[in-house]
């Protein structure tokens, strides 16, 4: 190992080893052990010292200030999460009475559409249909990119809507539109 994989505790990093001479191809095992362990125990010197920085920090007024700021960050994350469900749960509310899907400026319906069938059966109405969506079985996948056509023309699927609330990312742009 050379002088440049030594740890120096004062400045409390190390050398980067990319084009060290003990890093090349032709390491030995040996070699690659115990500069693996030197840098794990360079990585603890490291941790260690981040950690004493970390609780300066914490102590510190500005520590203590940012703290307090996290905290009511957190509070304020967890009400908008909570005002975000109850818009969502509304938008749904007035999309059913509605039918429209623009029903609050930045806020709109997103109809999803997914499909159901039995394998069984969509095996065999494949196998006189639609042989290209049999492989070894049932191509779900491409079923599912063309499931309305293939049930209009009689496959055994079931489709199913399922309306989503959907909030605008920037509720200021949406709301000075109107």
């Amino acid at each position: 190992m050379c002088d440049q994989c030594e740890m120096a505790e004062t400045t409390g990093g190390a050398v980067d080893c990319a084009n060290c001479p003990c890093s090349g191809e032709d390491m030995t095992l040996e070699t690659a052990v115990i500069v693996l362990a030197d840098m794990r125990g360079g990585l603890g010197v490291i941790d260690k010292r981040l950690a004493t920085i970390r609780e300066e920090i914490r102590q510190s007024e500005a520590g203590v200030r940012l703290a307090e700021a996290e905290q009511r960050q957190a509070e304020m994350k967890q009400t908008i999460a909570d005002l975000e469900a109850k818009v969502r749960e509304l938008a749904l509310e007035a999309y059913q009475v509605t039918g429209e899907k623009k029903v609050a400026p930045g806020v709109g319906i997103r109809v999803n559409t997914s499909h159901s069938y039995s394998v069984a059966e969509m095996y065999v109405w494949c196998e006189a249909n639609a042989p290209a969506f049999i492989l070894h079985s049932v191509d779900a996948k491409a079923i599912g990119k063309v499931a309305k056509s293939l049930q209009e023309r009689g496959a055994p699927i079931i489709l199913t809507e399922e309306p989503t609330a959907t909030i605008a990312t920037d509720l200021d742009k949406a709301l000075s539109h109107n």
